[in-house]
């Protein structure tokens, strides 16, 4: 019989063990559902801003005047010039004083894409490629 007795209490103990992880596991389901909702609500924001940016036309990566890109411009003024430019020499000579942003990220990902160099003096030239 204590054998009998000794069992039930293994499986007494057990059960409130399990229990104790379900309880666990519904409140680790009801955070994650939380997070979720709350990711979901941060996300809404931007996708409207991204959808009116659409919208107006106003792609930073491809930002363009009168259909010609920022980046074509940039390889434009690259070569054209007789020395390798500042990014503030190129938005200077692109008259995008009032626009540095499109110029400064169409540079990082000519650069990235290895169109642009850029050397110790942060001066940009094209790639032998693209010269």
């Amino acid at each position: 019989m204590d054998h009998l007795k000794l069992i039930d209490e293994k499986i007494a103990h057990y059960e409130t063990e399990l229990n104790k992880l379900r309880n666990a596991r519904e409140v680790l389901i009801g955070l994650s559902a939380d997070r979720q909702a709350a990711e979901q609500t941060k996300a809404k924001p931007a996708a409207k801003k991204k959808a009116k940016q659409k919208a107006n036309g106003a792609s930073k990566a491809s930002a363009s005047d009168n259909g010609v890109t920022v980046r074509h411009r940039v390889t434009e003024a690259l070569q054209s010039a007789s020395d390798p430019m500042t990014s503030a020499d190129l938005i200077a000579a692109l008259g995008m004083t009032d626009k540095k942003q499109p110029v400064y990220t169409a540079l990082s990902s000519m650069a990235a894409a290895g169109e642009v160099m850029k050397d110790d003096q942060k001066r940009y030239s094209l790639a032998a490629a693209n010269a």
